[in-house]
């Protein structure tokens, strides 16, 4: 006759006794007319309820990021280079408008 018990005490008992017995996991279940796929069943689930009551364990959850973006640390200057060797510095937030007349003024000075 086959063993196939579902109450946990009954092999939480087993599991004790075949550890004291000496016998491998197959004798004793050969012995004691336990299958092997029940005994692995019933061993893994022990594990797990321990696991469980050990580690309070809560199921996984998904848990929201935020992600926060750094700001970019552009430059605080820009340079214009010209024929010539000549270098003009500028601040980033001059006026685009303002950058364009003194290239048209250095562009008429070129010519």
């Amino acid at each position: 006759m086959k063993v196939t018990s579902k109450n946990p005490s009954f092999w939480t008992k087993h599991f004790e006794a075949q550890a004291k017995s000496g016998l491998t996991v197959g004798e004793y279940c050969k012995r004691h007319g336990v299958t092997g796929s029940c005994w692995y069943y019933w061993r893994r689930k022990r594990s797990m309820l321990q696991l469980k009551a050990k580690q309070n364990f809560k199921e996984p959850q998904f848990v929201p990021v935020v992600i926060k973006s750094e700001p970019v640390i552009q430059p605080a200057h820009m340079a214009l280079r010209i024929p010539g060797g000549i270098e003009l510095v500028f601040d980033v937030r001059t006026d685009p408008q303002q950058l364009a007349t003194i290239v048209r003024h250095l562009k008429k000075e070129a010519s």
